[in-house]
């Protein structure tokens, strides 16, 4: 798969598990935090690793291909769909998130892409590669999330792809229904709805 490919997959922003198989063959469990066809981000405790939040970058390298090696076997979602959709990941970027915690990031491409259904099967709004999005920084959101005490599930406007309609469900007794709305704009923080006003 060509660097160009790969640059053109828009990554959406979700939380699912992945599990990591090792070249020993020990198993570590991470959270992949965000995705597209080609490859994904995936966050990792620091103490599976054998580093601490001051450990710089070269020894979090070393430390990642001692433990996984060059490139290594992961599980996506696997806590749903067990071995169904599995990848070689190869480390492409290693980046601490911050000083105050032992998390380590680690950005992987993936030896093939996904298919159609295995995006499906993920849940996941992943456009084909080098779809055009509707707005510069598109990253989207998981296929539903808890926010303020309601669930927001986004979903591909069937009339206008790709522009999003986006579901709200309110506490229990509040609404009886979802409420529908439109998405004006979407970004990694934000989403501008528009609601009808009957």
């Amino acid at each position: 798969m060509g660097n160009d490919n790969r640059r053109q997959a828009v990554r959406v922003e979700c939380d699912l598990p992945v599990r990591l198989h090792g070249g020993a063959g020990d198993e570590y469990a991470g959270r992949i935090i965000d995705l597209s066809r080609t490859g994904l981000r995936l966050r990792i405790p620091g103490k599976l690793l054998g580093v601490h939040r001051l450990s710089s970058l070269v020894q979090v390298t070393r430390r990642l291909h001692e433990t996984l090696g060059d490139q290594f076997r992961g599980e996506l979602h696997y806590e749903m769909l067990g071995p169904l959709i599995q990848r070689t990941l190869k480390p492409c970027r290693i980046a601490k998130r911050d000083w105050e915690q032992t998390d380590v990031e680690i950005g992987c491409e993936f030896d093939i892409g996904l298919t159609a259904e295995e995006v499906g099967m993920l849940g996941m709004p992943l456009p084909a590669v080098g779809a055009e999005v509707a707005a510069p920084g598109l990253h989207g959101a998981g296929p539903v999330f808890r926010s303020g005490g309601s669930r927001h599930t986004l979903r591909p406007h069937p009339a206008a792809e790709p522009s999003y309609v986006a579901y709200l469900y309110p506490e229990p007794g509040k609404m009886s229904q979802p409420l529908a709305t439109r998405t004006q704009t979407l970004s990694r923080g934000m989403a501008m709805l528009e609601v009808d006003a009957g």
